[in-house]
């Protein structure tokens, strides 16, 4: 079978590793990204090619964290990581990871490429590109986009906080994992909380889904597409995954049974 498009996937949780550990026997995942809480609280080694996703926020006290990803260049399974953030380009180029050949470096989403001089910037500094989450797609029509990586499921991570959900209501209990916060319309909201770096990351109610849109997304010439999860089981995993393979063989769109937003890209950002 033949791949309009290539399928990248990033794992959180030991589940989602595991299962997709599994799926790539079967699926020909074109990256692996694993975020790195996941190594470094988790013990998760993994015995096959992967990317490591670096946090979304660095702060002073990360020090010890960037030591064990450093370590991590050590393992012949490492082939690149997920740059989230400035410093992190930084860092890499202090410690002269940036320059390895051997590895890739993307750009995640929120290092925004809204045009092409900015798409520019991040290409000197050889990192490759994740499309950004708010352009809609005459938007995205008019960027340089092939080459590059685009986000087509996930929960749309809306804040990243250093003050905890749980401490602040239940205390801190030191055990890393999800819960949720429901707002004034009632709507309840993702929060995955990280015990090893002392932070909350909020996320959207819904996850974004644009497989409605694979015809169009397949046009822009990318070197893949991301499904990225957060919370999902193995077996929601294994659906989604299903669904977007299904979509970018070329086959009808399959029967969605989860709950989707088609995020910004018919109406954008206003």
């Amino acid at each position: 079978m033949i791949f309009t498009t290539n399928i990248s996937v990033l794992v959180r949780t030991k589940e989602q590793f595991e299962m997709v550990k599994k799926l790539k026997n079967t699926k020909a995942f074109f990256r692996i990204y694993i975020e790195a809480d996941l190594l470094e609280e988790d013990g998760v080694i993994p015995d096959f090619e992967y990317y490591l996703a670096l946090p979304r926020i660095l702060r002073v006290s990360d020090e010890p964290h960037l030591t064990y990803y450093k370590t991590l260049t050590e393992d012949s399974f490492l082939k690149g990581f997920l740059v989230r953030n400035l410093e992190e380009i930084g860092w890499l180029g202090e410690n002269g990871i940036l320059t390895r050949s051997d590895y890739e470096f993307i750009a995640d989403a929120n290092l925004y490429a809204f045009n092409n001089s900015s798409i520019d910037f991040y290409k000197d500094y050889g990192l490759k590109i994740t499309l950004p989450l708010e352009l809609k797609k005459n938007e995205l029509s008019g960027l340089d986009t092939s080459g590059k990586e685009m986000v087509v499921y996930g929960r749309v991570p809306l804040m990243v906080s250093a003050g905890c959900v749980h401490n602040t209501l239940e205390g801190c209990n030191k055990i890393s994992g999800f819960s949720t916060v429901t707002d004034r319309t009632d709507s309840k909201f993702l929060v995955y909380k990280s015990c090893l770096r002392c932070e909350n990351i909020i996320y959207n109610s819904i996850p974004t889904s644009l497989h409605q849109f694979t015809n169009t997304i397949s046009s822009f010439n990318l070197e893949a597409v991301r499904i990225e999860f957060t919370d999902e089981t193995s077996n929601e995993l294994t659906d989604v995954v299903n669904v977007f393979f299904d979509c970018f063989s070329g086959n009808n769109t399959p029967l969605v049974q989860y709950k989707f937003t088609k995020g910004y890209f018919k109406r954008g950002v206003e």
